[in-house]
């Protein structure tokens, strides 16, 4: 393991705010320290990294190594601590950042397939209020100008189209607003989300993120760690790390204990495919290599699963909010019209009795 410095972090962090200023999205993830917030602009993202680095200096300077520190940091976000500990560890600016791009880079893609599933409602909607304008306007007062001729008070649904055309000026200028407003916060928050909480996004986002560590134990073992310390990186939250300078023994029971301790709370949520990877027999294959051909296997379902979400994602909002509207433009229209010629009819077969 290459010994690296507290100004290690700081180049790593000046990497980080300049793939911020260029437009690379990086996830952070969770923060245990709710006063922490570096979901924000770079220059608010830059403050807090080094506030971070000061935490972690004045960890380093009662005596604790760095890679006990940013385990022991509770303000450092999880992917952060991973790409931290994947740069102590392994030696490796690239791959500590892919650590924070990757989870941010399948947030976008899967934001991106739900933007392109609201654009046929928003169509929809546009058509379905440029039509219900002139049906207030014109259609409206045409039919309503009929019951006055019959001498008949205009039906409910008449009534309604009347009640629309005089609050024109206030709803009229309140969809376009409400549109606008929508596409703003998309483009400013509403594609940054995960939309986990939605039908069939967990399966997409638990194959997106085993064929992520997958990768990442493989390139962590590529570039020369054990399997042991790239599961240090992915599960920094169940290993305890031996303090430098401690003597050989106390090391090796550190070890031991960081083994149990990744197993039984990281190890055993895995599927058994990836879980064998890490706990089986692989034979005479290397085990980054076997860690490659499980992160293609994942990467293929999570394929499957955004084929998926992104074909069947806009028919289903189709139906759900277009045919809503469409079902809504269409009473408003037909409603009316029903009833007219219904009242006419009436109208005509009173006029026959008398």
């Amino acid at each position: 393991m290459s010994e690296r410095s507290i100004q290690d972090v700081i180049e790593l962090n000046k990497e980080i705010v300049a793939l911020l200023a260029a437009g690379l999205p990086m996830d952070f993830g969770d923060v245990g320290d709710s006063n922490w917030n570096f979901a924000g602009s770079t220059d608010e993202t830059r403050a807090r990294l080094d506030q971070v680095t000061t935490a972690l200096m004045a960890r380093v300077g009662r005596g604790q190594s760095l890679q006990q520190a940013v385990l022991d940091e509770p303000a450092l976000p999880s992917n952060y601590r991973k790409a931290l500990l994947t740069f102590l560890i392994c030696d490796d600016s690239r791959l500590a950042l892919e650590a924070m791009s990757k989870p941010a880079v399948t947030k976008r893609q899967f934001a991106g397939g739900l933007g392109s599933a609201l654009v046929y409602p928003l169509i929809i909607l546009a058509i379905a209020y440029v039509g219900f304008l002139y049906l207030c306007k014109y259609t409206g007062p045409t039919i309503e100008s009929m019951y006055v001729q019959m001498g008949q008070t205009p039906s409910f649904a008449v009534n309604f189209l009347v009640k629309a055309r005089e609050l024109i000026p206030i709803w009229a200028p309140l969809v376009p607003l409400l549109i606008a407003m929508l596409l703003w916060w998309w483009t400013r928050r509403g594609r940054e989300l995960s939309w986990r909480w939605l039908p069939g996004s967990k399966r997409y986002y638990d194959a997106v993120g085993h064929a992520q560590l997958a990768d990442h134990l493989a390139g962590m073992m590529d570039g020369g760690c054990t399997l042991n310390e790239a599961l240090v990186a992915a599960y920094p939250e169940a290993a305890p790390i031996a303090m430098e300078g401690s003597d050989p023994a106390g090391q090796a029971a550190s070890q031991v204990d960081r083994s149990s301790s990744i197993s039984s709370t990281g190890i055993k949520d895995l599927p058994p495919l990836l879980r064998w990877a890490i706990e089986g027999n692989t034979g005479d294959e290397s085990p980054a290599k076997v860690m490659r051909f499980v992160a293609m296997t994942y990467r293929e379902t999570a394929k499957q699963q955004e084929w998926l979400w992104r074909f069947l994602a806009p028919v289903l909002c189709g139906l759900a909010f277009g045919g809503v509207i469409v079902l809504g433009y269409g009473l408003s229209l037909f409603l009316p019209i029903v009833q007219l010629l219904r009242d006419v009819a009436a109208a005509g077969f009173n006029l026959g009795g008398i």
